[in-house]
């Protein structure tokens, strides 16, 4: 085997298995590392639990009325 066979055969066995992996990625836990920038870069900011309140601490601990 010639190096330059040798090179080709490397070569289409490296393109085979290339295509393979992407198109098995959308069906396997590899969509993820894909995916994960664009969640990261589109999440809000705010974390999900968080609840608004509807007093100011501040105020009603000046105040006094805790009620």
């Amino acid at each position: 085997l010639d190096p330059f066979g040798f090179y080709q055969a490397f070569w289409w066995a490296h393109m085979l298995s290339v295509f393979a992996l992407l198109a098995v990625t959308p069906y396997t836990n590899l969509v993820h590392v894909f995916t994960s920038g664009f969640n990261v870069a589109i999440a809000p900011v705010k974390p999900m639990g968080k609840l608004n309140t509807p007093f100011s601490l501040a105020k009603m601990a000046e105040a006094g009325t805790y009620e």
